[in-house]
């Protein structure tokens, strides 16, 4: 009756968990106690699902044969498929049928005949539009539903549908906010059995997914998928608005932020936003003024890795950024693609408030500040305020005693030229 009322008095009295039946509670409990009390006679494979003992068993197509082996026992495989043979008729009506192989038991010979495919290895059902093959026919039919866009499972509580029933149940547990799997090491836990192992991972330091091309490795199929298509040219998702493509999803998702404009990573300190969470780190270092990238040729430090990276040149001398055009090269790529606007005349830094424009974006800043009255540059001694860096630079001058400017020729000096 519990299926009709949704009540459920079964209560886990070491977290929320609740259930309709009690050996549902008894299974949820070993996930605790880490008991596993469901056993293989055959081997010491135990579990704490009755479940999973069957899946077990479900693979003595090597598994049993080794250990009939092991006991002199000769049997041919041909003979497991004459089910007569195999099966323990029942004495009278409503007694269970055995298997004689393992323990299995049921009340139905059509139940017992799926079984014994076990043994076999027999594969029945087939799919018709791939390779796949299964041993029960439910199994066929969830597979057939990986080649079409259905999907029957629906959650109640919101839009998400799956394929199987296995998925919306792993679904739902978003939603009730179960963890049930608990970290033995730390306090993590999580709603799955395989992110617990991944994160098992974390603690060992295992690494068991290698790369046949390099020295990469790492704890899931998964990044080991991604790291693959480094080696390859080839860019599988592709963005349906521009002719751009990625190597990975999390890539493209950050250039649809292009298209569409979304900021959705703020700043608490101030107004700015942004459409990447790394932008966001490197600009709230902007308001700790911290400085953590340090030349290690010079006492210089920056806020982030590429301004050191172009610092590191000016002790090179390295100028890798040529003209096409003529023999000028630069450090910087920035610096290059401002000097090509001196030979196409291009001025894309445009005003919004006249016709100026010009080939520097800090140009337009600095013009920008002639409608607004804003001076950007201030006196760290005194309340003077400037629109130029130059103008800022000679009126500190005036608060130093030293004169900078001397002439060669006689004792004459001045504050500027």
């Amino acid at each position: 009756m519990f299926t009709h009322t949704g009540e459920k008095p079964f209560k886990c009295h070491l977290c929320p968990f609740s259930c309709k039946h009690n050996s549902s509670l008894k299974t949820h409990i070993c996930t605790h106690t880490g008991e596993q009390p469901f056993k293989c006679h055959l081997c010491p494979f135990s579990c704490k699902h009755n479940s999973s003992l069957k899946r077990h068993i479900w693979n003595l197509k090597r598994h049993v044969l080794k250990h009939i082996e092991n006991k002199n026992i000769k049997l041919k495989i041909s003979k497991f498929s004459n089910f007569s043979k195999k099966m323990k008729r029942p004495l009278r009506k409503g007694q269970a049928y055995d298997c004689n192989l393992c323990d299995y038991s049921c009340f139905g010979v059509y139940r017992l005949q799926q079984h014994m495919l076990l043994h076999t290895g027999e594969k029945p059902f087939k799919c018709g539009m791939c390779s796949y093959s299964s041993r029960l026919k439910s199994s066929l039919t969830s597979h057939i539903r990986t080649h079409s866009e259905e999907k029957p499972f629906k959650c109640h509580l919101c839009a998400y549908s799956g394929k199987g029933a296995g998925h919306l149940k792993r679904h739902l547990t978003n939603h009730s906010g179960e963890k049930p799997f608990k970290c033995h090491l730390c306090s993590h836990s999580c709603n799955r059995d395989s992110h617990l192992k991944q994160h098992l991972m974390t603690h060992s330091g295992e690494k068991p997914f290698k790369c046949h091309l390099c020295s990469h490795s790492c704890n899931q199929a998964g990044h080991l998928k991604q790291h693959l298509i480094t080696h390859s040219r080839e860019k599988p998702f592709k963005c349906h608005l521009c002719a751009h493509s990625y190597k990975q999803a999390s890539h493209l998702k950050r250039h649809l932020t292009i298209h569409s404009g979304e900021k959705l990573f703020k700043c608490h300190l101030c107004s700015y936003s942004c459409s990447h969470a790394n932008i966001l780190k490197q600009h709230l270092i902007t308001h700790s003024g911290e400085k953590p990238f340090k030349c290690h040729l010079c006492s210089h430090s920056c806020k982030q890795v590429s301004h050191l990276k172009q610092h590191l040149k000016t002790h090179s001398g390295e100028k890798p950024f040529k003209c096409h055009l003529c023999p000028f090269s630069c450090k910087h790529n920035s610096s290059l693609k401002t000097h090509i606007c001196t030979h196409t005349r291009e001025k894309p830094f445009k005003c919004h408030l006249c016709s100026f424009s010009c080939i520097q974006n800090s140009n337009l800043k600095t013009h920008i500040c002639t409608h607004t009255g804003e001076k950007r540059f201030s006196c760290e001694i005194c309340d003077y305020s400037c629109n130029f860096k130059g103008n800022l630079k000679k009126h500190v001058l005036k608060h130093i005693e030293k004169k900078t400017f001397n002439c060669h020729l006689c004792s004459y000096h001045a504050d500027s030229l």
